[in-house]
């Protein structure tokens, strides 16, 4: 189950659905992770370049507390899906991507289908191709 900084829960499942016919990058994360927050500036570069594709930043925080105060530092308490996964001991999802270590991304094609369990970061030019790629097919 996730939860925003208003304290609504949603699923991912749900976040897909909402999303239905985009690209889907998910982007997991922690307060205390310094190379996911070392990543933020990038990813606020590939959102801008890539208006198409919904960005999804799931934390792994233990405390709702040090997420909300994490997410406001790096500007993502605005965002649309910035969530903190309130059951990541129990969720199978997590369980079946084999969650071990963060930063871990994730992108999902046009029809919800995720294609690419260990995505490359948004400081690499192998992502960029990897969305153009995505977002020029339709079948």
């Amino acid at each position: 189950m996730l939860v925003n900084g208003q304290n609504k829960k949603l699923t991912f499942t749900e976040i897909l659905n909402k999303n239905a016919n985009k690209i889907v990058n998910v982007d997991f994360w922690a307060s205390w992770c310094a190379p996911c927050v070392t990543a933020m500036p990038s990813s606020k570069a590939l959102q801008k370049a890539y208006t198409d594709v919904t960005f999804v930043y799931l934390s792994i925080d233990d405390s709702f507390e040090k997420w909300q105060q994490s997410s406001k530092k790096h500007n993502l308490e605005k965002l649309k899906y910035n969530y903190l996964i309130e059951n990541r001991y129990t969720s199978t999802f997590l369980e079946s991507l084999g969650l071990s270590s963060i930063p871990r991304y994730l992108i999902f094609d046009r029809k919800g289908n995720l294609v690419h369990q260990n995505a490359p970061g948004s400081d690499s030019d192998e992502i960029r191709d990897l969305f153009d790629k995505y977002l020029n097919e339709w079948d």
